[in-house]
C-alpha cells in the first residue's frame, strides 16, 4: 500500500535520519492528487473476516 498523503512521510525522518525539503513534499502531493482517484480508507487495510468452517 502507497502514500495517500504527503504527511503521511513526516515519521520518515525519526526513523530514517533524513528529511524531504517542502519542494518535494509538493512535489508527492500534486502526483497523489492527479493520479489516486478514489484513496483506499483504514477499513480496506485489514484482510476480509473469514467466515467459521
Amino acid at each position: 500500500m502507497g502514500c495517500t498523503d504527503s504527511g503521511q512521510l513526516d515519521p520518515v525522518a525519526d526513523v530514517m535520519g533524513w528529511k524531504l525539503d517542502a519542494s518535494a513534499l509538493a512535489e508527492i502531493e500534486r502526483i497523489v492528487l492527479e493520479n489516486v482517484r478514489s484513496p483506499v480508507g483504514p477499513e480496506f487495510m485489514a484482510p476480509p473476516a473469514r467466515l467459521a468452517a
